[in-house]
């Protein structure tokens, strides 16, 4: 019997595992986003600081994303994936011990170099295990693994960080309090996903893509062995063919490149921009540097932001004040109490807790994530994805816009809570680009495009690090017109508006 390596649904019941991955890229990224105010004392940070630290991953992703999409398309995805995840768990401990500003910039670039060898790669893996019907709802369904992740954060913050403990760690000179633990513990499950994907199979599509059919049958076996336990009938396909995606687009230059390691990069990255890929890329790679730039750095300084909200609603319950008055407000009152700490000598000028209602809110902004991956898992199929990222982007956009007007404290946070769902369009350019390139390029074409989205997120983030403090209106019209317009940009991407629940399959 003989079977199309794409016509093969390979519904692995251990791949949710693997989408853990995702769940530890969630916490290595954006966790660090509630220690700012608690550690803002021991490590004494600004808000540029702030801005510093929340973008140095995204610098670290960009460096290496380009060498780790080169070495998933070439090596195998799982000997790019388990290795970096182990030196992501590595970073993530160094982190949580860091003594000042500049330890902490350090290891958190680091801890973006390796994540990003992980985060893209498991994209291509993962989407290879499956037909390409099914495979844009099975990647927004690993998305969904995303968002249970988040709510991770405001959970593990809400049991870890109101804490008052603290270890003395007299070879380090430093103190183990909550915040360290806490990053500490968002690198945990890096480690237990690199453990988990050593008993799971590399990509048969990747495999059967460097021309060995007989180990492609052998991994093939391995998943009907996996997925039907009790069954006591053999695998019965004999042989692997070519399907269509092999035969129009798998290219002899990649085949039979030179094995010079800088010429096969080149090669694999000129392919890209091809008369036939350069307008896809282009395009995707532009949107992703939008949507993260628009969003990550508003994301990062929003449990700060939150709690400030917070307070000053504790403070005067009966005032109404825009976001951008309400962070004025806060941030007089801090000053004037640094000051007055200073004078005393022996006063802490900054507090080491959260409001507990802080917590809250970014919950339900992490529930929502969840629900709408879950969504998006099920309409996929069923409608383009042109519309579903231009439903996000000028709804999201919109949001953003009205986050700065309403006087209501309450209401701006959950208006910044609407606006912050944006990061649901990634995932969604990312099951776009899975359709539109072949198996040799789908790796490289999504790890460029999201280096394109960390340079967004680096310009984004420092944007907001620099801007908030004096330009608060101005933060957020420029981050929600950016959304809007790589909206605007969906338009033009090929066979976007196709559905893929209703495409032709052998």
């Amino acid at each position: 019997m003989k079977a199309e390596v794409d016509a093969v649904d390979l519904d692995i019941k251990t791949n949710q595992i693997e989408n853990v991955v995702d769940f530890d890229e969630a916490l290595s990224k954006l966790g660090i986003s509630f220690v700012f105010p608690v550690a803002e004392c021991d490590l004494r940070l600004t808000t540029q600081h702030k801005g510093i630290i929340s973008s140095i991953s995204s610098i670290g992703i960009i460096v290496s994303s380009h060498m780790w999409g080169f070495l998933a398309d070439t090596k195998g995805r799982k000997n790019v994936i388990i290795p970096t995840l182990v030196l992501s768990f590595i970073a993530s401990l160094l982190s949580s011990l860091s003594t000042n500003f500049t330890l902490l910039v350090v290891f958190r670039f680091f801890s973006g170099f390796f994540v990003a060898g992980s985060s893209a790669t498991i994209y291509a893996y993962l989407g290879e295990f499956h037909s390409s019907k099914n495979r844009s709802m099975v990647l927004m369904g690993a998305s969904f693994i995303y968002g249970v992740a988040c709510n991770y954060m405001p959970i593990l913050g809400f049991l870890v960080l109101n804490r008052t403990f603290h270890y003395r760690i007299p070879i380090l000179n430093i103190d183990f309090k909550p915040w360290r633990f806490y990053l500490l513990s968002c690198g945990l499950p890096s480690l237990l996903c690199a453990i988990v994907l050593l008993f799971l199979p590399e990509s048969p599509k990747f495999i059967f893509s460097k021309g060995d059919e007989e180990e492609t049958l052998n991994i093939l076996k391995r998943i009907y062995k996996i997925n039907n336990p009790k069954s006591t009938s053999d695998y019965n396909v004999t042989r692997v063919v070519e399907d269509l995606e092999f035969i129009e687009n798998d290219s002899k230059e990649i085949r039979n490149v030179s094995k010079n390691p800088f010429m096969m990069l080149w090669n694999q990255t000129s392919l890209l921009f091809s008369k036939n890929n350069i307008k896809k890329t282009v395009l995707i790679c532009l949107m992703q540097c939008m949507l993260f730039g628009s969003c990550h750095g508003l994301y990062m300084f929003f449990p700060e932001i939150v709690d400030k909200i917070t307070s000053y609603s504790n403070q005067f319950p009966s005032e109404r004040a825009t976001i951008c008055e309400v962070l004025l407000i806060e941030n007089e009152l801090t000053l004037n109490v640094t000051k007055y700490a200073v004078a005393l000598k022996n006063v802490q000028a900054c507090s080491e807790i959260f409001e507990v209602s802080t917590f809250g809110h970014s919950l339900v902004m992490e529930l929502l994530y969840m629900f709408g991956f879950l969504i998006i898992t099920f309409i996929i199929n069923r409608i383009s994805k042109l519309t579903i990222l231009t439903m996000i982007s000028f709804g999201c956009g919109g949001f953003g816009f009205a986050t700065q007007i309403v006087t209501l404290p309450i209401l701006s946070i959950y208006f910044y809570v609407l606006f912050m769902l944006t990061f649901l369009a990634v995932n969604v350019i990312n099951a776009t680009t899975i359709d539109l390139f072949p198996t040799n390029l789908r790796g490289m074409a999504i790890n460029l495009a999201m280096m394109f989205g960390r340079i967004g997120s680096v310009l984004g983030t420092n944007m907001v690090g620099t801007m908030l403090d004096q330009y608060c209106k101005s933060t957020f019209a420029l981050s929600a017109g950016l959304m809007v317009l790589s909206g605007v940009l969906a338009f033009f991407i090929p066979k976007i508006r196709r559905i893929d629940g209703r495409k032709n399959t052998n």
